[in-house]
């Protein structure tokens, strides 16, 4: 009987392999995203110390092991769509070799809200394993870098209407979408890039941009993910 052979990585490629991970925690941490790993079937979640740093939580008395414990730290409104999880759509996901991508608000320890963005890759092992593992990055200064931000929508937000002379981000209440801008956001807010929304629509990417801009510059946005941010706040996603 011919035993099988264990190949072991060379030296060399160990190297390189150690060389990637440095490079790309490196990135990460430029980033000041928050490490987090998933275990689907168990629910149990680990994150790192930076995780915790976002959230405002002392890594080592108040440490995240589940999604329950994570729930009372996101804003009441996202907590639903922040925490659902969809097998088939996970799948699907794995199958397509996309990742997954959300963005949603977490409440801070100092009471204030903000703007995570969250990515992860997903795993499939043996049987029916699942694993998420992915990043957060706080985008509140991406979304909203004029103004403040009130405790929860409702509040402080609604006294800073625009004037005339609006500065970027700053709401409208006059501000329409056409069909097409308000899908091209929608898919912006997926995580999708503009070629993926038009290989999703089958438009051109430079149609896409197109109504991405038109859309930007209706809500007076800086960028597209502000556009987002916007879009939603005035109901027009």
């Amino acid at each position: 009987m011919k035993r099988s052979r264990i190949i072991h990585p060379s030296e060399d490629e160990n190297d390189s392999l150690r060389k990637e991970h440095e490079q790309m925690m490196y990135v990460i941490k430029a980033l000041g995203g928050g490490i987090w790993e998933f275990d689907v079937l168990s629910g149990a979640l680990r994150c790192n110390r930076r995780w915790h740093e976002i959230l405002g939580l002392d890594y080592d008395t108040q440490q995240v092991l589940s999604i329950d414990q994570f729930k009372p730290h996101i804003h009441p409104d996202d907590v639903e769509r922040a925490t659902m999880v969809d097998l088939e759509e996970l799948r699907r996901l794995i199958v397509r070799d996309e990742r997954y991508a959300i963005e949603f608000r977490i409440i801070h320890q100092d009471g204030k809200p903000r703007w995570i963005r969250s990515v992860a890759s997903l795993v499939a092992g043996p049987g029916d394993q699942l694993r998420a593992i992915g990043c957060i990055t706080n985008i509140t200064p991406l979304l909203a870098p004029s103004h403040g931000v009130a405790s929860f929508p409702g509040e402080a937000q609604k006294a800073d209407l625009p004037t005339p002379n609006r500065r970027p981000g700053k709401r409208t209440s006059t501000v329409s979408l056409s069909a097409r801008e308000a899908e091209c956001l929608r898919w912006v807010s997926f995580g999708k890039t503009a070629k993926e929304t038009a290989a999703i629509l089958g438009k051109s990417p430079r149609t896409i941009e197109f109504h991405l801009d038109k859309a930007m510059k209706k809500l007076n946005a800086v960028n597209k993910v502000q556009a987002v941010f916007l879009a939603v706040e005035l109901n027009l996603l």
